[in-house]
């Protein structure tokens, strides 16, 4: 499944499945908490999703492979030149070394290896590499962060 050197230089992901939106690319981002996008999981991890349906949310890790092409480390956050440049590590965005993406969704169904979700912001045909439970173990309450980020994030 994966391989990995001794001194943890070369792995491999194996893609457990592939989302579904028919929704456009541009469209994603701004529909992300009220379209349902689908989640098709590869028959063979069909087992994995044994139990999945008793949580209300997941993690879903994904592989950004779209718009991802030679990004700089560094960036404004939310392509936003107000605010000070930063680094790939202190905000989300596709300039990562490895485009990881990470969305905590809600579950709205499984029928057999089929998953329902929201908040999803995957594009149509993005593998997805990982699911995992969302749990009382996962909640931060008052999380810290910059100002910048809660000037976006505040509604208007």
């Amino acid at each position: 499944m994966n391989s990995q050197s001794k001194d943890n230089s070369d792995f491999n992901f194996m893609p457990i499945g592939v989302v579904e939106t028919g929704i456009k690319d541009e469209d994603i981002g701004p529909t992300r908490k009220t379209n349902i996008k689908t989640i098709k999981i590869h028959p063979q991890f069909e087992s994995a999703l044994e139990g999945i349906e008793d949580y209300s949310n997941i993690f879903v890790l994904f592989w950004m492979a779209k718009n991802n092409e030679n990004r700089a480390l560094t960036g404004f956050p939310r392509g936003n030149s107000k605010y000070k440049k930063i680094g790939a590590f202190a905000y989300r965005g596709r300039n990562h070394p490895n485009p990881i993406g990470l969305a905590v969704c809600d579950l709205l169904e499984r029928k057999k290896n089929i998953l329902k979700v929201l908040k999803l912001d995957a594009f149509d045909g993005t593998v997805v590499v990982d699911i995992k439970p969302y749990d009382n173990y996962d909640i931060v309450s008052n999380p810290l962060t910059p100002s910048w980020f809660n000037e976006v994030t505040t509604p208007r």
